[in-house]
């Protein structure tokens, strides 16, 4: 689950990550051409998500999973998976705002540099969506309201998880967790916005709801906290 907010005039980004396994991460702060930036990087994938001073930002959540029958598509899927770097990290290190989101949508001459999925960008103190797959088909639009993006497509045919309890997951997660962030609230400074996003948005346990349904995906965690 991927997010946008506005909250007391500041905007918002934020992300639940819910790997089956535990991954290896680290937060990374370095100054690059010139430009501070902070990122997330899974040691593992490669995988970057992060902030620069420039106010850039991006948040990602794939759509690169395991519906499609199509072996070709299989194929290609697994050699993005096991070299993908993809192209965040060069939009955030870049002194040519305007040249990002042509940089993000262009066909790259290395093939297995890309961006997929349904990301979110922070750019000229405007919100993007893109959305796109593997092959770097995509679709891009100005977000200007509270959006929630999860494991399925809403502009492009079939990716991510679109069927059976996978594609009910994913589309609940979008719709639980966009409620959530539609209730108005009285945060007021950083650490209170911060508190209100991890603990009444993207860590709320709905107790009713099967724990799959939910962003925070935890089923021994949701038992925990039942009254």
């Amino acid at each position: 689950v991927i997010l946008y907010t506005d909250i007391n005039g500041k905007k918002i980004f934020a992300k639940n990550r819910d790997r089956m396994y535990k991954p290896n991460i680290q937060i990374i702060h370095e100054i690059k051409n010139g430009i501070e930036l902070v990122y997330i990087k899974d040691l593992g994938t490669g995988w970057i998500e992060g902030f620069n001073e420039n106010g850039i930002a991006f948040v990602n959540s794939t759509l690169n999973m395991k519906d499609s029958k199509s072996i070709k598509y299989k194929k290609k899927k697994k050699n993005i998976t096991q070299n993908k770097k993809n192209k965040i990290y060069n939009a955030l290190t870049t002194n040519h705002n305007s040249k990002i989101l042509y940089d993000i949508i262009e066909k790259p001459k290395n093939t297995n540099e890309i961006l997929e999925g349904n990301t979110l960008i922070s750019l000229n103190n405007k919100i993007y969506h893109i959305e796109n797959d593997i092959y770097n088909n995509f679709n891009i639009r100005k977000i200007n309201k509270p959006s929630v993006f999860s494991n399925h497509s809403k502009y492009l045919h079939h990716l991510g998880y679109t069927k059976g309890k996978k594609g009910l997951s994913s589309f609940f997660r979008e719709k639980l967790t966009q409620k959530k962030i539609s209730y108005k609230n009285r945060v007021k400074n950083n650490k209170e916005i911060y508190e209100y996003i991890l603990n009444n948005v993207l860590n709320n346990c709905q107790y009713n709801i099967d724990p799959r349904l939910h962003a925070y995906r935890d089923e021994m965690i949701v038992r925990e906290n039942i009254p």
